[in-house]
């Protein structure tokens, strides 16, 4: 994720991957330690994946899939303006939290 008000040394970046694993957003990387590898990110911002990414194509003229999850980091930022965002996971145990 690409955070713009994210401190130096960052640079913007923030440590938090997630990939797609037949249709379940799993999180395999997050140097926060808020979210662990194999959480499933449900929704962000009450939005799933999927609704994110087809906005991004719809305003950038993306069609590829591959080239919008690959550019989804960059934009989030634009597509969303809050300062604080919700993301809702499920846990390997099935619990649901929100973060």
């Amino acid at each position: 994720y690409y955070d713009l008000a994210a401190p130096f040394p960052f640079g913007g970046m923030v440590n938090l991957s997630i990939i797609d694993l037949g249709g379940a957003w799993v999180v395999a990387e997050d140097s926060s330690g808020i979210m662990q590898p194999g959480d499933e990110v449900v929704s962000i911002a009450g939005k799933p994946m999927g609704d994110w990414l087809n906005e991004l194509g719809r305003l950038t003229g993306i069609t590829d899939w591959r080239s919008m999850i690959g550019r989804f980091p960059y934009y989030f930022s634009h597509l969303y303006k809050g300062e604080e965002v919700e993301v809702l996971i499920v846990d390997e145990q099935g619990s649901t939290r929100t973060i």
